[in-house]
C-alpha cells in the first residue's frame, strides 16, 4: 500500500545493513578521517570572528612593515620614478577603460556633470544639472 504522495510507507523501508554497497563506502570515509585535527587556535573560522580585531590588527602590521621596507630601497638610477600615463581611446578614456568625466561637460546638450561621485563595477556616478530651463513649445523625449 502506497501513501497519498507516491512514497512507500515507513515500514517497508529496509535497514541500512541490508545494503552491502553502502558499507564499503563507509569505511572509505572512515579511512579519510584524520587522526589529528587541527588547533583550533589557529583555525581560519576562528581568526575571522573571536579573533577578528587581532586578526586586523596582525594584517595591518604585515602590510605596514612591507610598505616601510619598500619606501627605503632605493630604485636603480637608469629607472624613472613617474609611471607612464598611457593614452586609451584618444584620452577620452583611463587606465580601466572607464570615460574621463569633466566638471562642466554638456552631455547630449541638456545635462551639465557637476563632478564624479564615484566609480566602481557598476560603472561611474556623477551629478547633472539641467542648466536651461525646458523649452515649453519643444516635446520632452
Amino acid at each position: 500500500m502506497s501513501s497519498q504522495h507516491g512514497h512507500a510507507p515507513f515500514s517497508s523501508i529496509q535497514s541500512m545493513a541490508d545494503h552491502p554497497q553502502i558499507l564499503p563506502d563507509l569505511s572509505v570515509l572512515q579511512r579519510r578521517i584524520p587522526l589529528t585535527f587541527r588547533d583550533s587556535a589557529t583555525a581560519p573560522l576562528r581568526k575571522l570572528s573571536v579573533d577578528l580585531i587581532k586578526t586586523y590588527k596582525h594584517i595591518n602590521e604585515v602590510y605596514y612593515a612591507k610598505k616601510k621596507r619598500r619606501a627605503q630601497q632605493v630604485p636603480p638610477e637608469d629607472s624613472s620614478t613617474k609611471k607612464e600615463r598611457k593614452v586609451y581611446n584618444e584620452g577620452y578614456d583611463d587606465d580601466n577603460y572607464d570615460y574621463i568625466v569633466k566638471s562642466g561637460e554638456r552631455w547630449l546638450e541638456r545635462y551639465e556633470i557637476d563632478s564624479l561621485i564615484g566609480k566602481g563595477s557598476f560603472g561611474q556616478v556623477s551629478p547633472q544639472t539641467l542648466p536651461y530651463p525646458q523649452n515649453p513649445a519643444r516635446p520632452p523625449h
